[in-house]
């Protein structure tokens, strides 16, 4: 596997470009993660040698105010694109909340951090993340 890290958010109104990394070490991860709490923006690791039969492309959260989208960009047993998310069990079917000024389905927005962190962590390490996390 050959891992990009990168993204970027905003802080006071500014927008700050991470530097992206080329196989990321966990720790680097976790830090750059830590950093974008109760900010908003987008962080994505990608997989830049991608086998569409067997793993997925990349991993993006969309954050906004400690409200999180997490979508990997998987490929179902016909090779065509499927979007995995998280799943807000306790959000109502039919809402929708705005990340980053655009509408989702609240059903696909956490507040668990730690989710996120584990998402990430398990996409640079394996190359894909459980249906446990995102489904």
């Amino acid at each position: 596997m050959q891992i990009k890290f990168g993204g970027f958010y905003f802080n006071n109104g500014l927008r700050i470009q991470l530097n992206p990394k080329n196989n990321p070490k966990n720790m680097d991860i976790l830090m750059q993660l830590e950093m974008i709490k109760g900010k908003s923006g987008v962080l994505v690791i990608k997989n830049l040698v991608v086998d569409e039969e067997t793993h997925p492309e990349d991993l993006s959260v969309y954050f906004e105010d400690d409200n999180y989208l997490l979508m990997l960009l998987d490929y179902d047993d016909e090779g065509c694109i499927d979007v995995r998310t998280a799943n807000n069990e306790h959000a109502s079917k039919g809402e929708f909340q705005n990340i980053l000024g655009e509408p989702y389905g609240a059903t696909t927005i956490v507040q668990d951090f730690e989710i996120v962190k584990k998402c990430f962590i398990e996409f640079n390490q394996t190359g894909n993340v459980s249906r446990d996390l995102l489904n």
